[in-house]
C-alpha cells in the first residue's frame, strides 16, 4: 500500500515558508513558481514515495527540478513524514536529528 497522507515536521513548514518569503521579496513570479514546484514535488512524492533511494541517514531526498531545494522525507506505513525543505547548498544533512 502506498502512503496516503503527509505529516510535516514544524521546521519543514517554517523552511518552506521562509523560502517562499525570500522569493516573494525578490519577485512575486518567482514565489509563485516556487510554490507550484513545491506542490508538483509533493504530488510526485505521494505518487511514487519509494522512487527516491534512501540515504545513509534513512531519509529520502527529492530534488526539486527548477529551484535549488530538496524535500527530505521518510515513508512510515501509510504516512510520508516530511522532515525538511532544505536549500541544496546550505548545511547539508542538518535535519538528521529530526
Amino acid at each position: 500500500m502506498s502512503p496516503s497522507r503527509f505529516v510535516f515536521h514544524p521546521h519543514a513548514v517554517q523552511e518552506a515558508r521562509a523560502a517562499r518569503l525570500w522569493y516573494e521579496q525578490r519577485s512575486p513570479q518567482a514565489a509563485a513558481g516556487f510554490l507550484a514546484e513545491l506542490s508538483r514535488s509533493f504530488e510526485l512524492i505521494a505518487k511514487y514515495p519509494e522512487a527516491v533511494q534512501q540515504s545513509s541517514l534513512g531519509d529520502r531526498r527529492f530534488v526539486m527540478r527548477t529551484y535549488p531545494f530538496l524535500i527530505a522525507y521518510r515513508v512510515r506505513g501509510t504516512r510520508i513524514e516530511t522532515i525538511a525543505v532544505a536549500h541544496q547548498h546550505r548545511r547539508p544533512g542538518y535535519w538528521k536529528d529530526r
